[in-house]
């Protein structure tokens, strides 16, 4: 027998775990390494995802400004790569976000 397909609801508490495990990973960064620009950014930009996610922001706007990957890459790969991919992981998500409320 086929397990039912996974509902909006359980692509959304994963898509929000994942977020609330990426910004459990760059505060753990921060201690390691220092607070710095780039990780300030990731961290708001962490923020903003898990309120919207989490439907506490209803604005939706601002997903296209996202830029961890960009950030990942230029400013955390050679530091701490496991938050690096994770932050990764979090954009290849972004495409799955609708973008209206």
């Amino acid at each position: 027998m086929l397990a039912a397909p996974p509902s909006c609801e359980d692509y959304r508490m994963d898509r929000l775990t994942l977020f609330r495990s990426a910004l459990s990973k760059s505060r753990d960064h921060v201690q390691r390494w220092g607070e710095h620009r780039a990780i300030q950014s990731i961290i708001a930009q962490l923020q903003y995802l898990e309120a919207v996610e989490a439907g506490v922001m209803k604005d939706r706007s601002r997903l296209s400004e996202i830029n961890l990957g960009v950030l990942a890459a230029r400013e955390i790969e050679d530091r701490d790569m496991p938050l690096a991919e994770l932050l990764y992981e979090v954009t290849g998500e972004l495409q799955n976000m609708p973008r209206r409320s």
